[in-house]
């Protein structure tokens, strides 16, 4: 359900504020962001301290609050305070997606880690298939106030579903201090190569090249959210077929397929630089949705069969970080670059900083086996 909502929220979002301008769409996800970014900071400590599912469900209290704000900020105009607010539904966000991660981990029974992955890939996606869209259509029916109350109903029911689950708690070293708690997550994703190469890559790619996409989209779109909302879908549904259809790759190869998936992102940047329609638009996000599930499912598994279980959680968070960390600066940035040079060069710009993002990753020959031996087999030590 709270993927449900994240995705209706970012749709909902972007149509009311695209009403107004290009940059205003920027400043909107960037404050999502920030937010993200701002509650990531503090994972490490907050992950040795309470269980998955307390987190989990204390996310989705302040993603249901910061809504109800962003839905009085809509109806006063006072797009201040819609700014505002989002920075506040970003705080929820930001520290979901690592809990939620380490909470399958620690649900799955011996041996499904992998099929519980998949399932958890599943689920995600089909959330953003079925968010994009009803975010879109209850604005375009509607209002974008009707679509901000629905994203509210969804996080109430995400707790929902979770009181009925019973995880340990972590008791962590109440000898160390708050810092070291903090960036004990940065310092193991140091001293493992292969995983600060990818997750700088991610960090290019997410913060700036898919924000340039998605505001570029937003603003060929501007004046039809219902297409909008089934070209974002298009990608979910894309998504979701990636995480029900994955072919089983020999593990030290799973690198370079990982490459050749993150450039699939260029059939997308293509369309947008020659104005495509919505059609084509959508097309192109399912091919992209596709690509990216696929490497989502195989960067996670990499990740958990390769990193030690007291320290998955704050790789997770770092990895969610690193994904965060400069998207205040590219979203904001993409908003004003579209309205300064346009789609089309914007687009052209995209291109090069994807190429750039996939560099770090040829650098570490761990990277290149994302994190496994030359054999194939997984590698849990302090040994990169």
């Amino acid at each position: 359900m709270s993927g449900i909502g994240d995705s209706a929220f970012l749709v909902v979002l972007v149509v009311a504020l695209a009403q107004q301008s290009a940059g205003l769409v920027g400043l909107g996800m960037a404050a999502v962001s920030l937010g993200a970014v701002l509650s990531l900071l503090a994972a490490g400590f907050v992950l040795d301290r309470l269980s998955d599912r307390t987190i989990v469900i204390g996310c989705d209290v302040a993603r249901f609050g910061a809504a109800l704000v962003v839905w009085l900020g809509l109806g006063q105009s006072n797009f201040v305070m819609v700014v505002i607010a989002s920075g506040a539904y970003g705080l929820g966000q930001g520290l979901y997606r690592p809990s939620y991660s380490a909470l399958v981990m620690e649900l799955a029974p011996d041996g499904m880690l992998r099929v519980a992955n998949k399932l958890r890939s599943l689920g995600s996606r089909s959330a953003g298939l079925l968010g994009a869209p009803l975010g879109g259509a209850i604005s375009g029916l509607g209002e974008p106030r009707a679509g901000i109350l629905f994203v509210s109903a969804t996080c109430l029911l995400s707790v929902a579903t979770l009181v009925g689950v019973r995880v340990s708690v972590r008791q962590g070293k109440t000898d160390e201090p708050v810092w070291a708690l903090a960036t004990a997550g940065v310092r193991h994703v140091f001293a493992h190569p292969w995983q600060a190469a990818w997750i700088a890559q991610g960090a290019i790619q997410v913060s700036t090249v898919i924000g340039l996409v998605y505001v570029a989209t937003a603003t060929l779109l501007a004046n039809d959210s219902t297409a909008f909302g089934v070209v974002i879908g298009a990608g979910a549904a894309g998504a979701l077929a990636g995480s029900v259809a994955i072919p089983e790759i020999k593990d030290r190869s799973r690198g370079r397929v990982a490459v050749g998936l993150v450039l699939v992102q260029y059939v997308e940047i293509i369309a947008l630089a020659a104005g495509a329609s919505w059609v084509v638009l959508a097309v192109a996000s399912l091919i992209n949705g596709y690509a990216l599930s696929w490497f989502a499912v195989y960067w996670v598994a990499a990740l958990q069969e390769n990193t030690e279980p007291s320290a998955i959680g704050r790789v997770l968070a770092v990895d969610a970080l690193g994904n965060q960390v400069l998207s205040p600066f590219g979203l904001g940035f993409a908003g004003f670059l579209l309205a300064w040079l346009g789609v089309t060069d914007s687009m052209i710009f995209a291109g090069i900083l994807l190429a750039v993002s996939v560099i770090p990753v040829f650098l570490v020959p761990a990277a290149v086996r994302m994190g496994y031996s030359s054999r194939g087999d997984a590698v849990v030590s302090d040994e990169s």
